[in-house]
């Protein structure tokens, strides 16, 4: 019986590092469609002054995390659940509601153990509202 429990996760494990590219979500899910269209842009966290200095085009400002501090971001609210994570483990998903103010519900953020790994412009490193990890982030 212990080796049936060991070889089910194992099976799981292998069925989503499959090559298919629906990462096992309803309806599909394309990670092309998620690879930076400016990839020498800038990237998740790292402030910025409009859409065009981002790598993938969004340059935000949040209310809840960054307040007027514009920083590059993606929309994260497509599967897998956190697909920031396709961009590298620097960086999760924020999920976010319009009435806390957001214009976008769902959103990368740049993690963070301590302040000096923010960039400049950040004043906090703390686990904001919207978050279950520490993320770089303006009080």
């Amino acid at each position: 019986m212990k080796t049936l429990m060991i070889a089910i996760p194992a099976l799981l494990l292998a069925a989503s590092c499959s090559s298919d590219s629906s990462y096992g979500c309803p309806g599909g899910f394309d990670a092309q469609a998620y690879q930076a269209p400016n990839p020498s842009g800038k990237f998740h966290g790292e402030p910025c002054t409009s859409n065009s200095d981002c790598s993938h085009g969004v340059c935000y400002t949040s209310p809840n995390i960054g307040k007027t501090l514009k920083f590059c971001t993606k929309d994260c609210s497509s599967c897998p659940q956190n697909d920031c994570s396709l961009d590298g483990d620097q960086f999760t998903c924020i999920r976010l509601s319009a009435y806390l103010g957001e214009t976008m519900s769902s959103f990368c953020g740049l993690l963070c153990n301590s302040l000096s790994d923010c960039p400049a412009g950040y004043t906090n490193c703390s686990i904001p509202t919207g978050s279950a990890r520490k993320i770089c982030n303006v009080q």
